[in-house]
């Protein structure tokens, strides 16, 4: 059977011998993906005071950001939209139902409590023009929506960027964020993709990446490495 096959993926690359290794840079966090996930990681790594390192494969004039949207819950930004303020138990509760119980309820909490002002936080700190172009879905409410379908509740709070500007998209407000990363002292690589990560008594401790010129380097993590590379949606190996 096809799940019983060792696949590619399931084995780690041989180490890169020493001599291969062109150079070696240490920070306290060192993170793998400059897309939403990994560049709101570097700044809050940043900002709280830790040498960070960002890695990212593609090259900076080509990065690619998906998505117009973020989904957040009890924003200042909202509120001050005209979007009335939730109980989050209520959307725990949702989520839980909607999940039938398999959902990780510390994670969505962690949600329900703190993507508002995590929200408030990543858009203060840019330029105007973005607050300025938000549209929040379904806000104002309909007249004859009170927001409960056949026993599913619904929340307003999905921030839609602008589509049709790019200046004005969220993937502009990704790229301006890495600006701020660097500006605030942190190092960001583009056209260097992790290669495989390195551990030391069971920890994880630095990234071996390779460049586009096919050269490796080390990038050393004192306190960790987040991975935040995407998802596996192009290996066909590990779809199946």
């Amino acid at each position: 059977m096809y799940y019983e096959e060792k696949r590619a993926w399931m084995t780690a690359p041989e180490p890169v011998p020493e001599s291969e290794i062109v150079s070696t840079e240490s920070a306290d966090i060192v993170i793998i993906g400059a897309g939403h996930s990994g560049v709101l990681c570097a700044r809050s790594a940043q900002e709280a005071g830790a040498s960070t390192i960002l890695l990212e494969k593609s090259k900076r004039e080509f990065l690619n950001v998906i998505g117009h949207e973020i989904g957040t819950f009890n924003s200042r930004f909202a509120r001050e939209h005209g979007v009335p303020e939730y109980d989050p138990i209520d959307m725990i509760l949702e989520y839980q139902k909607r999940s039938l119980n398999r959902c990780n309820t510390g994670l969505i909490r962690q949600y329900a409590y703190h993507s508002g002002e995590t929200f408030d936080w990543f858009i203060d700190a840019l330029d105007p023009k973005y607050k300025n172009s938000i549209h929040i879905f379904m806000n104002p409410a309909p007249s004859r929506f009170e927001g409960e379908i056949n026993g599913y509740k619904n929340f307003i709070g999905t921030m839609i960027f602008n589509k049709r500007d790019r200046e004005l998209g969220l993937a502009q407000a990704i790229k301006d964020t890495i600006v701020l990363f660097e500006q605030a002292g942190g190092r960001a690589y583009f056209d260097t993709a992790g290669y495989y990560l390195e551990k030391a008594d069971g920890r994880v401790t630095g990234v071996i990446a390779k460049d586009g010129a096919g050269a490796f380097h080390r990038y050393t993590a004192e306190k960790g490495v987040a991975a935040a590379a995407g998802d596996f949606s192009p290996n066909l190996d590990m779809v199946k």
